[in-house]
């Protein structure tokens, strides 16, 4: 079913579709937090046994907190360059937790909401986004998603960023550039030498970037034509985030499917089941 009015209400649905983002502020319960953190800190264990086993590392460092630790193990192990986005690993260590975070009813509640659909596809590109400070190449310059999957554009794919602890401009949270003119897909420019594709400097230069400061719980959504970027953490600490993305399916691209799935419908035969989801990540890789 639709999310309730304690959850996006109709000024939430407005500022949505005027603004392309809205920050939704404690919808996220802590049961879909914590099951974030135990992929993350099965990932963070996985890692630093790699690095132990190439001889980078000795101390695993269970007894950092979780705030802590993988930053330390990074620096410990000399700032190696690492996976920035590890889903497929995060689905071989623990498929039922991550197949339950990516259908958890709470943020299906606030997708379904802001699409105004009963009908949703999970899609197949998510992210858990380890970002330690000083890790350039973690950085993530002013994009559009659908500059990933032009083929996608304009099927309404909604993202839903979170991360697992409070962020601000300091400790890499997103930043929005609001009201963008909701019918231009940049071409993608790849020259910040990350890695990632972003919107070409001299078009963006103008473009005014809003800070969106966020705490545990708030969830964080916006079109896949809304430029956005992470500034850098120039903290102490980890930033730990998650996003997803969600698709109504009656214009939902086949590329959305080819790791996604069915996770919401009004007729509960058309919803997929667990073994199929897991099956595409087994069978597509």
């Amino acid at each position: 079913m639709p999310a309730t009015l304690s959850t996006v209400s109709p000024s939430d649905l407005e500022h949505y579709k005027a603004q392309g983002y809205v920050l939704l502020r404690g919808v996220l319960p802590p049961d879909l937090l914590q099951t974030a953190q135990s992929l993350c800190e099965q990932w963070v264990n996985q890692q630093a046994e790699s690095w132990r086993d190439k001889g980078l590392i000795a101390d695993l460092k269970h007894d950092l907190p979780f705030d802590r630790r993988f930053y330390t193990l990074w620096q410990d192990a000399g700032e190696p360059h690492h996976a920035r986005s590890p889903r497929h690993e995060l689905v071989k260590l623990d498929p039922q937790s991550t197949f339950k975070m990516l259908s958890h009813p709470a943020v299906l509640d606030a997708a379904s909401a802001l699409l105004e659909t009963d009908h949703l596809v999970s899609h197949g590109v998510w992210n858990m986004r380890p970002k330690c400070p000083g890790a350039n190449f973690t950085n993530t310059p002013l994009h559009q998603d659908a500059q990933y999957f032009p083929q996608q554009a304009r099927t309404r794919v909604m993202s839903a960023w979170w991360p697992l602890h409070e962020v601000d401009a300091r400790r890499s949270c997103l930043e929005v550039v609001p009201a963008f003119n909701a019918d231009h897909l940049f071409d993608p420019d790849e020259s910040s030498g990350t890695g990632f594709i972003g919107i070409r400097p001299h078009e963006s230069k103008d473009m005014k970037r809003l800070p969106i400061a966020m705490q545990p719980g708030d969830l964080l959504c916006f079109t896949d034509l809304t430029p956005h970027g992470a500034t850098g953490n120039a903290t102490d600490l980890m930033r730990w985030s998650m996003d997803m993305r969600f698709v109504p399916t009656d214009t939902a691209h086949p590329d959305a499917y080819e790791h996604g799935f069915v996770c919401r419908s009004s007729d509960p035969t058309q919803l997929d089941a667990y073994d199929t989801w897991l099956n595409k990540w087994t069978n597509n890789r």
